[in-house]
């Protein structure tokens, strides 16, 4: 009696190892995937930094050149500030598409 007794404790105890063990890999999973997510956007943001700078300088370019071809500087900056007014109306048209594909990325980066 006294074994079957023993048994059963080693049982639950093994139990209680296996649930404690199983509970410290998914929290160990859930860090790895949390600082895979955490690099990954940190990595992008920089990026997306760098890319800004280019791009605002690309653009002042573009508009003082096109100003020098119209005849006064600030024709070219209403002509720039023209196209992107049409580009933020096209994305506007596509939010909600963007806004799955945003929703969509982020999901499968955190379940990888």
């Amino acid at each position: 009696m006294e074994d079957k007794k023993n048994n059963i404790e080693s049982l639950f105890e093994d139990i209680k190892e296996y649930l404690n063990s199983s509970i410290d890999l998914v929290k160990l999973k859930i860090i790895e995937k949390v600082s895979e997510f955490g690099s990954s956007m940190a990595i992008r943001l920089l990026l997306l930094v760098v890319f800004m700078f280019f791009f605002v300088f690309l653009n002042m370019g573009i508009a003082l050149w096109l100003g020098d071809l119209y005849g006064k500087i600030y024709y070219g900056f209403f002509a720039v500030s023209c196209f992107y007014f049409v580009i933020a109306l096209l994305c506007l048209l596509a939010s909600k598409q963007i806004r799955r594909r945003l929703a969509n990325f982020i999901i499968t980066q955190l379940l990888k």
